[in-house]
């Protein structure tokens, strides 16, 4: 299945998205992020300008093992 996307901009997409948490790396190390920095960048404003979007959702074989790296793999052409 695929198609269009259309939003309530005059037809334009609206993004909206929310950060829950984030870790900060060096090297092989992860700390998780302040609650500070957590809501910083969650309050942050971002202006996109969708013009236009498309979707495609294609079945997979055997979803009980669907992982992401196997999404990220599918060719959706």
């Amino acid at each position: 299945m695929s198609g269009d996307l259309a939003g309530p901009g005059n037809g334009k997409v609206q993004l909206e998205s929310r950060i829950g948490g984030c870790v900060r790396t060096n090297g092989e190390n992860e700390t998780a992020c302040a609650d500070g920095l957590v809501d910083q960048n969650d309050s942050a404003s971002v202006s996109l300008d969708i013009v236009s979007a498309t979707f495609k959702t294609k079945r997979v074989a055997n979803p009980s093992t669907a992982s992401c790296a196997v999404v990220r793999a599918t060719n959706f052409d």
